[in-house]
């Protein structure tokens, strides 16, 4: 389809929007025309102001929405750091190549973003008829993970929506949706209050905008593997096709980075050093425990069900048809320097679109070293592991409301005998009831809280340490080589039915220095990947690979703003993500997979 015949269609779609809003505002005044007749000769002024005021309370959404698409502002794109190319030659230079192999204008301006993301964006004018100045909108984790040719690939499809002229039909696709939007949530404010009018109308405009959904994401499908195609021949089959699949892989180990590393210290109000909340991304990637990980994501991609309002075909299909073209000869080179290496003064560079990017609250952080920050979060993970064991003990034992009990007056309450006449009863336990846990699960409860405290205890002692581990469990404790291989027998021995706490105040007492090859197997504070995998919030990749869309457009029509990435975030409450560009079909060659 060409670009004459999409821009009469998304003129179509927009003009329904009005004439439907046309069509129930005249309903609307002839009816009232009708009844202030009837009401004028009956002297009824009561029933006429009521009847004007449901009349006025009907017309101001349909107005309001149909308005809304004039009052929009020109925002194109979410909030980043813009480089300029004097600034940033190497990046400019390979830019102006990729627009140059995609047979199209450069853009006036690239903009780094925290989302694995590539988008353009151009600010139209008269509904996108005549061009204006172009945006490219870069993720900063995108030049983190791929490499300088496949980036080029990743712009060359960008840069194949300006060749399509897709970025101008968009502004007038989105301005449509932002009218439905605004329209639908105004009646269904008014339905909120038991207006059966404002519930009639609302569905109404939820029905067309699922019909505004279904075409415009057809048309948004087709532009994207015509933007797949555009890539391929400019810079090659194989480049693009692993491109394509090195993109949604990338999203969900940054998804994964974000929650387990770089927000790890949220909890004590820690950030990593300055520029390291996105650049710390590649020391997950260079790790070769991790590598071997990607590499078994990067072999197969998902198979996913495609969703009529969807503006990305699967990612499978979409690797699929590219490498099915002809053979061009061009390999790719996976051993071709990282994308990130364009940038100049990159941790300056990467500073300040955390500047750009972080929300307040978590960009005023203390910023610490990386050491330092796991160190901590190891330190508040086993406090409040401990923290239900020492409660128990202090109702029991009394004491200095201020300052709870530590290891050894907690072993001297079980040495009195009272673990599991009086301590035990006190502890909750997972199930939620105070003591009405079974056996084992009262008993694992008791076990946690001493190993908490023992190596709460060790800690303090200096004999023993927690690390950041790029691979695995991202904090492990560092015990030392008698602890480590004797601590589960001693806290073992102390919550038995006739506890013994003989064993693990000797080891208490004499402990060695920690090594580097001893870590706590099942530290509190580390996190274990198989737990993990079983609580989707820790940011497992699996899970995340499984749920890589945010918001359902269907859903999001019956709900308008309910999925709005724009209102995501990458961690709650740790980094605004805004979408990469308000474009459909222009949305980046991830579109959320």
């Amino acid at each position: 389809m060409n670009a004459s015949l999409r821009a009469a269609r998304a003129l179509l779609l927009l003009a329904g929007f009005y004439l439907m809003g046309l069509v129930l505002l005249g309903l609307v005044l002839t009816l009232d025309a009708f009844v202030v007749v009837g009401l004028l000769h009956g002297h009824a002024l009561f029933a006429l102001v009521k009847l004007l005021l449901i009349s006025l309370a009907l017309t101001v959404p349909v107005l309001d929405g149909m308005l809304a698409m004039l009052r929009r502002k020109g925002d194109d794109g979410p909030d980043g750091h813009e480089v300029t190319a004097a600034a940033q030659p190497e990046l400019w230079a390979e830019v102006a190549e990729a627009a140059r192999l995609a047979g199209t204008r450069a853009p006036d301006r690239v903009v780094l973003i925290g989302d694995v993301n590539a988008a353009v964006a151009e600010r139209t004018r008269l509904l996108g008829l005549v061009p204006g100045r172009r945006s490219l909108y870069l993720g900063v984790p995108l030049l983190t993970g791929l490499t300088v040719p496949r980036l080029r690939a990743v712009l060359a499809h960008e840069f194949g929506h300006y060749g399509h002229q897709d970025t101008r039909l968009a502004s007038i696709t989105m301005r449509g949706r932002v009218a439905m939007t605004h329209t639908i949530d105004s009646f269904r404010a008014g339905a909120a209050d038991g207006s059966r009018s404002h519930a009639f109308l609302g569905n109404l405009y939820v029905r067309y905008a699922r019909l505004y959904l279904r075409v415009s994401q057809s048309v948004a499908r087709r532009q994207e593997l015509a933007a797949d195609r555009a890539a391929a021949l400019a810079v090659g089959r194989r480049t693009t096709a692993n491109a394509l699949r090195e993109v949604p892989l990338l999203s969900t180990a940054f998804g994964f980075y974000v929650t387990r590393y770089a927000t790890a210290g949220r909890k004590v109000s820690l950030l990593p050093p300055a520029g390291e909340f996105y650049g710390g991304f590649r020391h997950l990637l260079a790790d070769p425990d991790r590598g071997e990980e990607l590499a078994r994501m990067r072999a197969g991609l998902p198979e996913e069900e495609q969703s009529p309002y969807d503006s990305h075909p699967p990612m499978a299909e979409r690797v699929r048809l590219i490498e099915e073209l002809p053979d061009d000869g061009r390999p790719d080179d996976p051993s071709a320097p990282a994308a990130l290496t364009l940038l100049r003064d990159r941790a300056g560079v990467l500073a300040a679109v955390e500047s750009a990017t972080l929300v307040a609250d978590v960009a005023g952080f203390r910023r610490v070293a990386w050491a330092d920050l796991f160190q901590s979060k190891g330190w508040s993970a086993a406090t409040a592991a401990a923290e239900p064991l020492r409660k128990a003990v202090f109702a029991v034992r009394g004491g200095d409301a201020a300052m709870l009990p530590t290891i050894e007056e907690t072993l001297d309450a079980i040495d009195a005998g009272r673990l599991w006449t009086e301590i035990v009863p006190r502890l909750p336990v997972p199930r939620g009831g105070t003591g009405q846990g079974s056996p084992e699960e009262l008993r694992s409860a008791v076990r946690d809280g001493l190993t908490a405290l023992a190596h709460l205890a060790l800690a303090h002692a200096g004999t023993a340490r927690w690390e950041l581990s790029w691979a695995g469990a991202p904090v492990r404790l560092v015990l030392p080589p008698d602890v480590s291989a004797h601590l589960a027998t001693a806290v073992e021995a102390a919550s038995t039915d006739t506890p013994d706490t003989t064993p693990l105040r000797r080891l208490l007492t004499e402990p060695q220095a920690p090594t580097a090859a001893d870590p706590a197997p099942d530290a509190p504070g580390a996190v274990d990947p198989a737990r993990a995998a079983e609580n989707p919030e820790a940011g497992d990749p699996a899970r995340a690979a499984e749920n890589p869309g945010a918001g359902d457009p269907a859903r999001a029509a019956e709900n308008p703003g309910a999925g709005d990435p724009a209102r995501s975030a990458v961690a709650p409450g740790a980094v605004d993500r805004a979408p990469a560009a308000e474009n459909p079909g222009a949305g980046g060659p991830a579109g959320g997979r």
